[in-house]
């Protein structure tokens, strides 16, 4: 068994645009990880030795912000990421409504098997392998 299927590539048309999305927002979230450490070291290395909330005020704005721009890129990139979901599932359906004997086919279930889905692979496997056709089948 692959660990990527080339098949899902003809599927993953109207996922493309969302993935970039939420790859590109997820950097963002890390490096605002990262920049949020720095500031609350530097704060808290400030407030250590005893300087004023004057000069504190500025770095806690700084935090404020990197705090508020991370959320927001994390709540962007779990928008993409059920964007892309949502569109993938969609495209499969779509397939699967036109034509459901290729997506039989391409899935490897029988028409004797076709409520085996949720079951384990190596169960579809046995299922697929004991099925036989019926006499005259395709008519």
């Amino acid at each position: 068994m692959k660990p990527f299927d080339p098949r899902l590539l003809r599927h993953a048309r109207a996922v493309r645009g969302y993935m970039v999305a939420a790859v590109v927002l997820g950097v963002v979230v890390t490096g605002m990880v990262v920049a949020q450490a720095e500031l609350l070291a530097r704060l808290l290395a400030s407030a250590a030795r005893g300087t004023g909330p004057a000069v504190l005020s500025s770095a806690l704005i700084a935090l404020l912000a990197v705090v508020a721009v991370r959320a927001a890129a994390a709540y962007g990139g779990e928008g993409a990421a059920l964007r892309a979901a949502a569109a993938g599932k969609s495209q499969l359906r779509t397939t699967l409504a036109a034509s459901p004997a290729d997506w039989m086919a391409w899935t490897r279930i029988s028409p004797g098997t076709c409520r085996n889905w949720c079951l384990p692979a190596w169960y579809r496997r046995r299922c697929w392998r004991r099925w036989r056709p019926p006499t005259g089948f395709p008519p």
